[in-house]
């Protein structure tokens, strides 16, 4: 039962982007024609490199590459099945491919898939740290470490429910697992989890403010705060419904409350929400 909700939740994230990217290519060419371009089916992020623009389509399992000089799509590169995410690492793209349990890797200098590395079940998202990729695979509730000099990977290390995302502090890498209510603190130099900080329910995303890891729990209505010096948490602030992520402003975080129609606005000098 744990493991279809988890199943369903993320399915639910990834159906509801792909409705509202297919809908957002969809409307501006009510308007006008020339006002988009086509991509493939669902496309969740880009990435630029240089003056071309790298867009993932998680429904057609490809990427497209967008000239900006042009505006023109001059490239499609064929990856691997529901490509979820993706980071630059030199000159080289690593495509998280959620329904295939692998990672793509596209040289950028020829648009080819030049590696193909088979990791957990259902990579998320990947956080880089040195030379080294720290992929988060959600359904095996474990993270790939892949070495980017040989594209092998190195380590499988055991986290939470649901690892989603993470952030890097110093050598540590705090990891969000939205299957359940914790936050695994991986110390990269060993490749070793030590400490779990129990937090709210589904911690979707955090934002690092000095020393303090604010922690956004989509699952409830709070923000948890870390202080990543003792790995406890001092406050938790209560927001709107679902908070998925924040921005910092100068001392000021911007809280987007995904369950209504609210941005609560955290002070992060007394931890109050100011509006």
């Amino acid at each position: 039962m744990k493991n279809f909700q988890k199943n369903s939740l993320v399915s639910f994230i990834l159906l509801v982007s792909l409705v509202f990217s297919n809908l957002f290519t969809f409307l501006p060419k009510l308007v006008s024609a020339s006002s988009s371009i086509s991509v493939g089916a669902g496309p969740q992020y880009s990435i630029l490199v240089g003056t071309d623009i790298y867009v993932n389509n998680y429904g057609s399992n490809n990427v497209s590459v967008i000239n900006t000089n042009t505006n023109a799509v001059t490239d499609t590169i064929t990856v691997g099945t529901g490509p979820a995410s993706m980071i630059l690492v030199g000159s080289y793209i690593y495509v998280m491919n959620y329904d295939s349990t692998d990672v793509s890797v596209i040289d950028t200098n020829t648009n080819t898939v030049t590696d193909t590395i088979t990791v957990g079940n259902r990579p998320f998202n990947a956080t880089l740290a040195g030379t080294d990729l720290y992929v988060m695979n959600y359904d095996s509730s474990d993270v790939s470490v892949i070495d980017t000099n040989t594209n092998t990977v190195t380590a499988t290390i055991t986290v939470g429910s649901g690892p989603y995302n993470a952030t890097l502090v110093g050598v540590d890498l705090y990891v969000n697992n939205i299957g359940d209510t914790s936050v695994s603190v991986i110390d990269t130099n060993t490749n070793t989890v030590t400490d779990t900080i129990t937090v709210g329910t589904s911690p979707y995303s955090s934002t690092l403010v000095g020393t303090d890891l604010y922690v956004n729990n989509g699952g409830d209505t709070s923000v948890s705060v870390v202080d990543t010096n003792t790995n406890t948490v001092t406050a938790t602030i209560t927001v709107g419904t679902s908070p998925y992520n924040s921005t910092l402003v100068g001392t000021d975080l911007y809280v987007n409350n995904g369950g209504d129609t609210s941005v609560s606005v955290v002070d992060t000098n007394t931890n109050t929400v100011t509006a």
